[in-house]
Order: structure tokens, then sequence, then C-alpha cells
């Protein structure tokens, strides 16, 4: 982890936007089309995730992005038009292979600080919910709760945080 602060605030505490706007929440799964280990971090994976971290910067997305045995497990939540745009590149990236989106919802405030990734058992056994994903599709709230588990349990790389608690 790094100096920036947890990339989650206290559980059931959302930040709300100032201006009263409409934020929405995506929850997606995909087989991912690259080479998934910590080793590749430093070729096509690494890319990957800094072009998906400017990215998320740039359109203030905050959330998180975990992969484990093969699948990149993905929470975001921005501005409906940000996420739209975000979404639709990874629907065109070969390195998101069957893109699946599992809930695209409005909600009241993020739950997020900042984007951040995780890896889970980079090169072991797959958990429970990917051995479902390979058989089954898993809910958006199965999915919610793995990725803020692998998010709690150790971050990877993190933005710092895009959006500000309010006081």
């Amino acid at each position: 982890m790094n100096d920036f602060s947890n990339p989650l605030p206290t559980p059931g505490a959302l930040i709300r936007r100032r201006d009263g706007g409409m934020l929405n929440s995506s929850v997606m799964v995909s087989r991912a089309g690259i080479e998934l280990s910590l080793g590749a971090v430093s070729g096509d994976l690494g890319k990957l995730l800094a072009h998906c971290m400017k990215s998320c910067i740039d359109r203030q997305i905050t959330g998180a992005l975990v992969w484990d045995s093969g699948y990149f497990l993905t929470v975001l939540e921005g501005e409906p038009v940000e996420l739209d745009a975000f979404t639709g590149s990874l629907r065109t990236d070969h390195r998101f292979g069957e893109l699946r989106a599992l809930e695209s919802v409005p909600v009241e405030g993020r739950e997020y600080l900042s984007w951040a990734v995780g890896a889970v058992r980079p090169e072991s056994t797959p958990s429970l919910l990917v051995k479902k994903l390979q058989t089954l599709v898993p809910t958006a709230a199965e999915v919610r709760a793995y990725v803020r588990t692998s998010i709690q349990n150790g971050v990877l790389a993190e933005t710092p945080p895009l959006v500000v608690r309010a006081v």
C-alpha cells in the first residue's frame, strides 16, 4: 500500500457530490486477454494498468480493479457520461475479453476515494467467485464484496484520492 489514505472509506459511508449531480456505479467482469502474474506488471499488464489509472484520474472515476486467476473484476464509480466513455473503451480493448457488465446503476455517493488495483492469488487456485464465474454469472453484489475485500487485503497501485470526504 502506498502513502495515500485507504481507498475505501468507512463501510457504509458514502462520498456525495457537492454539486448534487448524478453518480453511477458499474460492476464488470471479464476474462483477461493478457498474462496476469506479478511479473507481467512490467509488460502488457503494466501498460494496461497505467492506461486505466490515467483514464480514471482524467475522468474522476473511482473504484477498483482486481485480477484473479485469469479474470478482471471491476467496480467503477463516476459521472454517467464518464463511466460510459471509459467502459466503451474497455469493450474495444483486446485485453478485456468477454467483458460482462453485471450492473450499472445510479448511486447516492461514492464508496471509494481513489482508483486502486489489487491481485488475488496471482498464480494459484482460483477463488470460489472465479470458479463460479467459469460456469455461471456471479451477482454484482458478490463481485462488489469480493473486490472490496481484495482491496482491503492489499493494494498494488492506487491513484491519489480523487474525491474529498465531506466534513
